[in-house]
């Protein structure tokens, strides 16, 4: 793994939360399948992916992910 890949990470889940929190939420979900390819089990990816997937009615990926 390259070493700039955690600060990658770490800065798209920064920009998808604050997506998510302005109600942008095909640019939250966007953002943290981002995160998801390039760490498959980010804990705070997945519940947040979860949470917007619920909101959208992805009811089971939802309850897949979280």
């Amino acid at each position: 793994m390259r070493e700039d890949v955690p600060l990658q990470v770490e800065s798209m889940l920064a920009q998808a939360i604050a997506a998510h929190g302005a109600g942008h939420l095909q640019d939250a979900e966007s953002g943290y399948r981002g995160v998801l390819a390039r760490v498959s089990t980010h804990p705070v990816a997945l519940n947040n992916l979860g949470m917007v997937r619920l909101v959208t009615g992805g009811y089971a990926e939802a309850v897949a992910l979280i």
